[in-house]
């Protein structure tokens, strides 16, 4: 199963064929205008597509027009990264510093009850998904671990 989806992965073009979530578009701009403060996308890149990187921001340039692209972050650590909040599928982005951001789980099969991933979930914060209830409860959750008051 792990080589088929590595092959997939390894396709060219990938990523730039890949459709949003489902409200993620207009909660990421929500959370955006919500704190006026820059959003960045830190993605992961998956090393031996190399044309991934290219597709990764085609596809935030597309979504996001004029900010998106320049608000972008490949890297495998994570933790490099300086923020408030990380939203993020995988369940324990590890790397080599200690995080500065509070980790919100984006909710997705691979990091359920059930799977392996879900016992590094415990403690953090969930995110369902992306309907208005839900970023509701991320603004407030930023603004109460963030120290933003906006």
């Amino acid at each position: 199963m792990k080589e088929r989806i590595g092959d997939v992965i390894n396709q060219q073009p990938i990523f730039i064929l890949l459709a949003p979530i489902e409200g993620a578009i207009a909660g990421v701009n929500r959370i955006r205008n919500t704190f006026q403060n820059d959003v960045f996308f830190c993605s992961s890149p998956h090393v031996p597509n190399i044309m991934g990187y290219a597709d990764k921001a085609v596809w935030i340039d597309s979504f996001f027009h004029g900010w998106g692209c320049k608000n972008l972050i490949l890297t495998k650590d994570k933790t490099l990264v300086d923020g408030i909040v990380l939203i993020d599928d995988k369940a324990d982005p590890i790397g080599n510093y200690e995080a500065k951001w509070k980790h919100i789980v984006f909710d997705q099969p691979w990091n359920r009850e059930g799977s392996i991933e879900f016992q590094k979930t415990e403690g953090k914060y969930r995110m369902m998904n992306w309907s208005k209830e839900s970023i509701d409860q991320v603004i407030e959750y930023i603004k109460q671990n963030g120290g933003i008051t906006k």
